[in-house]
């Protein structure tokens, strides 16, 4: 019983304290930082470094790695005026995404890459603030018998081959 009420401490804690991450179609919301350029992609050619922040594409504020994603790939051999926020100063990069053919449901498109990586670093989640009583609900629920979980195990044996559905690794 101790074990039991000690984890709902804990989770408390950290619901009331850091929030609780931003889930979308079962993926985390990422923060758009940058963990890796690939050296022979456009990204590098137009000066990315690993920890750069993506602020905006074009002037449209970015708020996720996903949507950078989304907007890199549309706009294959268009140049883009990105703004990264480098440590703590702002840098201006021009980058054309290099086109790629890419599978889809409809046939093989043309789509805009730069050789980039998402972070893969628990604090770029979105984070949502919590109330003290949605914190306290949160808890509760998160240390409960598993009796109560759905069963992930058929989920995660049937995504063999794919990014984890909590945690995905982006490329854009």
């Amino acid at each position: 019983m101790f074990n039991f009420l000690l984890a709902i401490a804990i989770f408390f804690g950290l619901f009331a304290s850091f929030g609780r991450p931003v889930i979308v179609n079962g993926q985390a919301i990422l923060k758009p930082r940058i963990s890796s350029v690939d050296e022979n992609r456009a990204g590098a050619a137009a000066g990315f470094l690993p920890g750069d922040m993506v602020e905006s594409v074009d002037g449209q504020n970015v708020e996720s790695f996903a949507q950078f994603q989304r907007l890199v790939s549309a706009a294959a051999g268009r140049t883009l005026h990105i703004l990264v926020l480098r440590g703590e100063r702002e840098a201006s990069l021009i980058a054309t995404p290099d086109e790629v053919e890419s599978d889809s449901p409809t046939g093989k498109i043309k789509v805009g890459r730069l050789g980039l990586k998402s972070s893969e670093d628990f604090r770029d989640m979105r984070m949502q603030p919590c109330s003290v009583p949605e914190a306290m609900g949160l808890a509760v629920k998160e240390p409960g018998p598993s009796s109560s979980r759905p069963d992930i195990s058929s989920a995660a044996s049937s995504r063999a081959g794919r990014a984890p559905a909590s945690f995905p690794v982006r490329l854009a």
